[in-house]
């Protein structure tokens, strides 16, 4: 009965360690002050503007906070090039506000890891708004896919992880760890018999 409890204690142990939890990463953070409302690079139908990022190893955008402020609403998301069309469902239509930044959570943006890609802001009609600037962080941004600065850049955190690994693709470990588990236990039984 020990032995049982044993072998099934261990098949839940090799189970829960091969279906890993997600982990976060920062993919970039340009934040050092806190937010100010409608103030810094205009966002408008106009005029977009775009902060790069590499995924690294990751190969999902799980939240992003951006320091965008003003009125009306914005298309933000992500993009392969500082301009162009957003990638196919990693996009947010989203209403701004001067009392709270843009806060998207629980997302599942696909990207690949080790990729290059930019965060963009592109105002809908009638939008009206500013992305906060960060004085002492460096990284590249543009405005309306020109030339790419490095100072000043937009306000952002992209935070990425890794998906989890699926239960069905864990079920041939688990499996193999609970018939290793029996075959010691049989094993076992035998040599006390033989004795």
């Amino acid at each position: 009965m020990k032995i049982r409890m044993a072998a099934a204690l261990a098949g839940i142990g090799l189970m829960a360690f091969a279906v890993g939890t997600a982990r976060a990463n920062t993919l970039v953070n340009t934040v050092t002050l806190p937010f100010s409302g409608y103030d810094g690079w205009i966002v408008s139908p106009t005029q977009s503007i775009a902060l790069e990022f590499v995924s690294g190893s990751d190969s999902l955008v799980t939240s992003v906070d951006a320091y965008l402020g003003g009125s009306g609403s914005v298309q933000i998301g992500l993009m392969t090039a500082s301009s162009g069309t957003f990638i196919a469902g990693d996009v947010a239509d989203v209403t701004l506000s001067n009392s709270s930044p843009i806060d998207l959570t629980s997302l599942a943006w696909s990207i690949s890891p080790g990729h290059t890609y930019w965060l963009v802001a592109i105002g809908d009609p009638g939008a009206n708004g500013a992305w906060n600037v960060s004085p002492s962080a460096q990284n590249s941004w543009t405005a309306n896919g020109g030339l790419i600065n490095t100072i000043e850049p937009p306000e952002a955190i992209v935070t990425g992880g890794i998906s989890a690994t699926p239960a069905p693709a864990a079920l041939p470990l688990f499996a193999g760890g609970l018939g290793f588990v029996g075959y010691l236990t049989r094993r076992r039984k035998r040599a006390v018999v033989a004795a």
